[in-house]
C-alpha cells in the first residue's frame, strides 16, 4: 500500500481513474478518448515527467500526472500538473496528500523553481485546495473557461 511510480503495466487503471476525473470535472463537456489518455501517460513515461500511482490492497485508487517545463519569460523550470485523482472509494484516506507530497518532492529534485498545481473540479475541488494550502501553496489565480 502507498505511492510508487508508475509503469507501462498502470496505463490502463490510470486510464479508468483519468475517466472518472474527466466525468467530475469541469473537462467533462469535452471529448474524451482513451486512446488518447493512454498515449498521453505512456508519453510521460517515456519523457521521464512524473506519473505516480497509489496502491491500496494492490489495487491502483489514486494517480498524479504532472510535467516538466521552462517558463514562458525565461529560462526557469516550472513543474505542472495534469491531474490528481483519488477513486471515490479512498477519498479521506492519505492518497492524495502522498501523491501530491512524491509530485513536491519530484519537482525539487529535477529543478523546478516553481510547482503550480490546478484545481478544475469545481465546488469538488475544496478538498484540492486545502491539501495544496497545507503543502504550502498559495493561491495565485483563477482558472476560467468559456464554450465555444
Amino acid at each position: 500500500m502507498g505511492v510508487r511510480s508508475a509503469t507501462v503495466m498502470d496505463v490502463p487503471a490510470l486510464v479508468g481513474l483519468a475517466k472518472a476525473m474527466h466525468a467530475e470535472s469541469g473537462f467533462a463537456g469535452l471529448d474524451f478518448n482513451e486512446n488518447i489518455m493512454a498515449a498521453t501517460f505512456l508519453e510521460l513515461l517515456g519523457q521521464g515527467q512524473f506519473l505516480a500511482v497509489y496502491e491500496r490492497e494492490g489495487r491502483v485508487v489514486g494517480g498524479y500526472a504532472g510535467y516538466l517545463s521552462r517558463c514562458c519569460f525565461g529560462a526557469d523550470l516550472m513543474a505542472h500538473d495534469y491531474g490528481v485523482f483519488v477513486a471515490p472509494e479512498a477519498r479521506g484516506s492519505r492518497a492524495a496528500w502522498v501523491l501530491a507530497k512524491a509530485f513536491v518532492a519530484w519537482a525539487q529534485q529535477a529543478g523546478a523553481k516553481q510547482i503550480r498545481p490546478g484545481v478544475s473540479t469545481g465546488g469538488a475541488g475544496a478538498g484540492a485546495e486545502a491539501l495544496y494550502a497545507k503543502l504550502g501553496f498559495r493561491r495565485v489565480g483563477a482558472l476560467f473557461a468559456m464554450e465555444v
